[in-house]
């Protein structure tokens, strides 16, 4: 099935030209409203032309907002250009939201996905659920099919954020990782993220949801889902290890592809329109192919 796949993701590559693909659909910014506290849900949806019966949830990443500022937009337009309706949503903290970033912690984010599948469920009739997560946004969707919170129709990661080790080197290593630990343990407090992320407001509970499951997150998930998957990453990740993206690829059976030079960026932040392209295309190819064979 895997090898039918490739031939299908390889015929339509001609479908999709160098150029985004611009839907001819509606655009809906609405809220949703919290399953899990007072809160409402930032959420977006891009709405094909005719009935559909087949949604797809693109997750952003740690401290990035609904559509990567933009980076998702062809894959949106790609898959509503061929019959899907598109969500995406905001977490607690990022985005429209107006929530603190205390909230963002994985227990929130999984039930505030789910919420956001069902409200397009109920709105739009929807019955196939397809998803993209990209770094945490992978960690999202494997935390998901081990408590059995969804059963998705169509799964592709990016670059999936599956492993506690790569949490820990994220925050500068275990002793840093424990001092900001014990430092909030009764109480939040703001403090410098390495990297480009700036200063972020943690919490107790995000800590202990990035402990609730180790290395084999990614094997305990796999063993929750028996769809098509594809997994993209690329071989100078500095944020999420590639050979993390790999494991958690053999886990899932993956359809992979690897690209070069392009760090943690990839498709949404990438600058060569060649390798741009081509992921967009490989996620649009895919997911609409998958959901389309999917019972």
């Amino acid at each position: 099935m895997k090898k039918l796949l490739l031939v299908l993701c390889a015929l339509m590559m001609f479908v999709f030209a160098a150029n985004a693909v611009f839907a001819d659909a509606d655009y809906l910014e609405t809220s949703v409203p919290s399953s899990s506290r007072e809160a409402d849900i930032p959420a977006y949806f891009l709405l094909p032309e005719g009935a559909t019966d087949s949604v797809v949830v693109l997750i952003h990443g740690h401290h990035g907002n609904h559509n990567e500022w933009g980076g998702y937009d062809v894959v949106a337009n790609g898959l509503a250009e061929n019959g899907i309706l598109v969500a995406e949503l905001d977490f607690a903290g990022c985005g429209a939201s107006t929530e603190d970033y205390h909230l963002n912690a994985m227990s929130y984010m999984c039930k505030d996905v789910l919420d956001v599948i069902n409200y397009a469920k109920g709105t739009y009739g929807v019955s196939k659920v397809g998803v993209m997560g990209y770094s945490m946004g992978g960690r999202i969707v494997c935390q998901m099919l081990i408590e059995d919170m969804i059963a998705f129709d169509s799964v592709a990661f990016v670059a999936p954020a599956v492993s506690l080790t790569d949490m820990i080197i994220m925050f500068g290593g275990q002793e840093n990782y424990d001092m900001m630990k014990a430092a909030i343990k009764d109480s939040d407090e703001m403090y410098p993220f390495p990297g480009a992320f700036g200063e972020q407001l943690l919490s107790n509970e995000f800590f202990t949801d990035l402990e609730k499951y180790g290395e084999d997150m990614a094997q305990m998930a796999a063993e929750k889902y028996s769809g098509h998957s594809l997994t993209i990453y690329s071989t100078d990740d500095y944020i999420v290890n590639p050979a993390v993206s790999q494991m958690a690829a053999d886990a899932f059976g993956s359809t992979v592809i690897t690209v070069s030079n392009l760090g943690h960026s990839y498709n949404f932040y990438g600058e060569d329109p060649t390798t741009v392209n081509a992921l967009n295309t490989a996620l649009i190819t895919f997911l609409t192919t998958d959901l389309a064979a999917a019972e």
